[in-house]
């Protein structure tokens, strides 16, 4: 006759707060980091320093096709607005300018798309891996680390630019989605750690 023995393992709350930290910087139990790329346009990092892009497409990036696309029609309108002549512009600047408020309203429509797609896909993953809590690196609206993140700068066609991401909004998405699928959620200003430490590196030197 064999024996066998079931033996049962329970960690408990207090245990698993205290939990220490891997190479990553990312509790082991249970908890995931959103951030946007510098490649890539976002990137959910795990434990174990296991990373999935989100919303990545491969060679293929309908971020920078579309932003080019809608900023050089925007700005091919607003020069025509410019050398029109008075007979065009006689029939109210609104009626004129109709194009150009058009095309800056299909960007923002496509950066809300892209938005709800990522914290579905994140929220999803979150739940496929029993993730409990999610941390949202959202970048400050004046830093260098919002203007090198990969949704900042592809396809500007330059500095004047003025198609810019908005971050907060998948904040607000994320709040609501993880509400609902019962992961907690936090969210930090990325880029002020890397900013602090450049800060102290000045007043060392």
């Amino acid at each position: 006759h064999k024996w066998y023995a079931l033996i049962c393992w329970r960690r408990l709350k207090d245990e698993a707060k205290t939990s220490k930290l891997n190479g990553c910087g990312i509790q082991v139990n249970g908890t995931a980091i959103l951030a946007p790329g510098y490649r890539a346009p976002w990137l959910l990092r795990f434990a174990e320093c296991q990373s999935v892009r989100i919303a990545g497409w491969g060679k293929y990036d309908p971020v920078s096709e579309t932003r080019r696309r809608i900023m050089t029609q925007r700005r091919s309108r607003q020069r025509g607005y410019r050398y029109a002549g008075a007979a065009n512009k006689g029939h109210g600047r609104d009626r004129a300018l109709a194009p150009i408020w058009n095309l800056s309203q299909r960007w923002k429509d496509f950066v809300k798309t892209h938005n709800h797609t990522t914290s579905r896909k994140a929220v999803d993953i979150c739940l496929e891996r029993g993730i409990a809590q999610l941390v949202y690196y959202q970048p400050k609206p004046t830093s260098m680390w919002r203007d090198r993140r990969f949704l900042s700068w592809t396809g500007r066609l330059d500095q004047w630019d003025s198609s810019a991401w908005d971050y907060h909004q998948l904040a607000t998405f994320l709040g609501y989605k993880c509400k609902e699928a019962g992961i907690h959620l936090e969210v930090r200003k990325g880029g002020e750690e890397r900013e602090r430490r450049s800060e102290t590196k000045k007043k060392m030197a």
